[in-house]
């Protein structure tokens, strides 16, 4: 049995590594009367957050795994800047499966709020 965190026959490989990569998929915008504003094809890159074994980094957003042996995550709570310098708050949650990445979050700005979907695969 390894220790949290923790898989293989040594039990020496991060279960979060699994996840590392870039995903492509589709990236949805809905405003808050549920009509879709934009639809692009994007990607997002994944990648261990330092020493911090069940989070990584998807494209500056930290994604909280749940549960270790668990593909789901949460986006907690976090105050962020577009590349325009505007301020926003997101959170939400998502799951890996496999190699498929998908993310469902809310982007609140000072004058709207958005509802975020990511499904992508690597």
């Amino acid at each position: 049995m390894c220790a949290d965190w923790y898989e293989g026959t040594d039990c020496s490989t991060e279960e979060r590594a699994k996840y590392y990569g870039s995903y492509i998929g589709t990236a949805t915008y809905f405003n808050e009367d549920g009509n879709l504003i934009d639809s692009s094809i994007d990607t997002i890159p994944v990648m261990g957050n330092g020493s911090i074994v069940n989070e990584l980094d998807a494209d500056k957003v930290i994604l909280a795994l749940v549960a270790s042996g668990m593909g789901d995550f949460e986006i907690p709570t976090n105050t962020m800047s577009d590349p325009d310098g505007t301020s926003f708050i997101i959170n939400g949650d998502g799951s890996f499966n496999g190699n498929l990445l998908t993310i469902n979050a809310k982007l609140e700005f000072t004058t709207e709020t958005l509802d975020f979907s990511f499904s992508g695969s690597k």
